[in-house]
């Protein structure tokens, strides 16, 4: 059974919407897609905090269970909460009631959510923003370093 949104759960005071409502859509979306649902994908959930102070303390309470990515933006301070699910209803069932009960727990307002296959190939854009190690030349070790910083001296004097 598919738990019910909490009617208040943001960080405002207002209704939380549920990226993940319709979960059946998202895997078939995700089948579409070409993820596999024998392997696994890198799941996220999105969420904001209007306050530091809950963002500081959610973030650290869900290194337990998430992989926790903590940034901010023009929307507020943000949470990114990862983890490996397969793309499948039993599995993105569980991370939704998890996400669920995570903002309703800590305030926060749950955005949006993605799936990221870890089995693709590189993309064309990965395949140009890709360089190889770049090499940095070898520091000086002559012992003229010393001589190299001191100011030329003039000479004065007659002519040659």
């Amino acid at each position: 059974m598919i738990p019910r949104t909490p009617n208040v759960t943001g960080s405002d005071g207002a209704p939380d919407s549920d990226p993940m409502a319709d979960i059946a859509s998202i895997v078939d979306d995700a089948m579409l897609a070409g993820l596999d649902p024998r392997r696994f994908a890198f799941t996220s959930v999105y969420m904001r905090f209007a306050e530091r102070e809950p963002w500081e303390r959610a973030a650290a309470d869900a290194g337990a269970s998430w992989e926790v990515a903590a940034y901010g933006s023009s929307q507020g301070h943000m949470l990114r909460l990862s983890r490996a699910a397969r793309p499948t209803l039993r599995d993105l069932t569980r991370m939704r009631a998890d996400a669920l009960t995570f903002a309703h727990e800590h305030a926060a307002d749950w955005l949006s959510m993605s799936i990221e296959d870890l089995q693709q190939a590189p993309s064309a854009w990965v395949s140009l923003t890709a360089h190889d190690d770049i090499t940095l030349p070898e520091p000086r070790t002559s012992p003229d370093i010393d001589s190299d910083l001191q100011a030329p001296r003039v000479h004065r004097g007659g002519t040659a």
